[in-house]
Formats: C-alpha cells, structure tokens, sequence
C-alpha cells in the first residue's frame, strides 16, 4: 500500500475479533495493522502517518483493544473512527459481515465460513485466517461456526445469500454444522480442506488462482502463530497474488506445500516470506526455494 484513505485496526494479542479483519480491510482497499489492547504501537502510528489515512476501523470491542487506542488513532492523525464489536466473536464477524456486504441484496452475497473456536487454542485460528485471505480475494466476509453449533445471528446472516465456502474439513467443520449452514442457502456450500491446515492451505491457494490471482509470486508464512498471516492476508489479496502456509521449523510439516510449489515451478517467478527467522527459518526458506527455482 504506497498510500491508503482507510485502515482496519485489530488486536495484537487476541485473535478472536480480528479473525474478521482481512475481507473488511479489502473492501475499503485499506490494510490491516495489529497493535496491543493498551494502546497504538509507536510503529503503527507511524504507518499511519505514512499511508496518509484519516478514517480507521477498530474490530474488537473495548477488551481487545481498548479505548487508549482510539485516542492514539486520534494523535496518528485519524480524523473518522469507527468501531466493530460484537457480544462475542460470531456477532462481531456478522457485523463486519454486513459492512463487507453493504447495500448488496442477498442474493448478491457470498461468505466464507470458518470454525471460530476449539478447546485447543491452537485449532481455533489456521482454517480462519486462510478464509480470511480467500474472503479478501473475492469480496466474501468471514463468518464463524462453533464445533457444536451456529449462532442465531450467523444463520440469519447467511438466509438467502447467494454461495458460501467452507474452509476446513469435518474435523474444523463437522458435517452436521455445515448442514446447518446449507439449510440456508440456495446450494450447498463448496468445502475447500486437506489433511491439514498446510494441505488447506494449498487447496485454498488453488481456488485462489482458479478466481484469477497470479501465482507468479507466491507469500508463504508460518502456520504455526496467527499474527503474520492476519496481516498478511488482506495485502496478498490487495496484490491479487497467492498466500500460503508453511510450518518453517519442521520440513517433513511443508511436504504438502513442496509438492504444490512443484507442480506450479514453471509459473512462480518469485517466493516472498512474511516473518523473521524464527518462525520461518532459512532452512525453511531454501527448501521452499528449491522447489520454485
């Protein structure tokens, strides 16, 4: 982004909220920057500053990221401020839904569907965060579903649009939740998964470059923390080019993401890295290397 009107805040230290950042971001062709819940980051303030934007949207009520913020907003030179906060994280994804969406009928709609929570919190994010590329890519907000079950307000939201994704397989998503989920809409949704959040990667960066993003460059990050990847997502789309997850640490973990840069070699003219080397290490770097070159 050389420059940019409008940015999307999200919390640093809580995912929950900001799970629905990347397609809120791309629909006002703004990114997305993280800061902590005390206050802007002096390096946010700084991008800010550099971008040039005077309206800001905060997703997160005031737990994730609290009021000091938006008085540091105020201080970067934020003159229009807003603010997505749901009463938890499924109806927080549904109100930044309907700012994606618009005046948009619904039979004009699409979504991506995620799981929002897991008992491990470590299962809760990966499938979300790369819906939340695929939603920035193709104008499609990220709504949330539980292991168990779909808020009242998820399923009105998806009455009647017209197509949805599901991103993950039955263990993210489990078949009677996606029923929910169909229950509601004209066809049923596409599932996009693999064996796991890597392989969901690759098939997801398929669809990417089925809907028309260029695998010339292709941005790998780490799968195994969510910071660099809700960041990143709404800026790859912004590029119309390819995300994708990669372990960084265990090479046998990237085995999946190896065989997909493979058969695509001939096409990828440059590999970009988002993250330092403790999450992505040169070892890691070369062996994806190797693969494209």
């Amino acid at each position: 982004f050389p420059n940019a009107a409008q940015v999307v805040i999200a919390s640093s230290t809580s995912v929950a909220d900001a799970m629905a950042a990347g397609p809120l971001g791309a629909s006002i062709n703004g990114p997305v920057l993280i800061t902590p819940p005390t206050g802007l980051d002096p390096r946010v303030a700084a991008e800010i500053r550099r971008l040039g934007a005077t309206t800001a949207t905060i997703i997160g009520g005031t737990t994730a990221l609290g009021p000091q913020v938006d008085t540091d907003l105020a201080a970067a030179g934020v003159t229009t401020l807003t603010r997505i906060a749901g009463a938890d994280r499924y109806d927080t994804a549904v109100k930044a839904a309907e700012r994606v969406w618009g005046q948009k009928p619904a039979t004009q709609r699409k979504a991506v569907i995620a799981l929002g929570n897991h008992t491990d919190p470590a299962r809760a994010w990966p499938d979300a965060l790369t819906a939340g590329y695929l939603g920035s890519l193709t104008s499609a907000p990220v709504l949330l579903v539980g292991l168990t079950g779909v808020t009242p307000g998820t399923l009105a939201a998806l009455d009647g649009i017209a197509s949805a994704t599901i991103i993950g397989g039955n263990a993210a998503v489990p078949v009677p939740i996606a029923d929910l989920v169909n229950d509601h809409l004209p066809q049923p949704a596409k599932r996009l998964s693999g064996v796991d959040r890597y392989a969901t990667s690759n098939t997801v960066a398929s669809a990417a470059v089925a809907t028309g993003a260029s695998v010339s460059t292709v941005w790998a990050m780490t799968g195994r923390s969510p910071w660099d990847a809700l960041a990143a997502g709404a800026a790859v789309a912004h590029l119309d080019q390819v995300l994708v997850l990669v372990d960084g640490l265990n090479g046998s973990s990237d085995m999946s993401i190896s065989r997909w840069l493979v058969t695509r070699g001939a096409q990828i003219t440059r590999g970009r890295i988002i993250g330092g080397i403790k999450v992505v290490t040169d070892a890691a770097g070369s062996r994806l290397a190797r693969r494209i070159y």
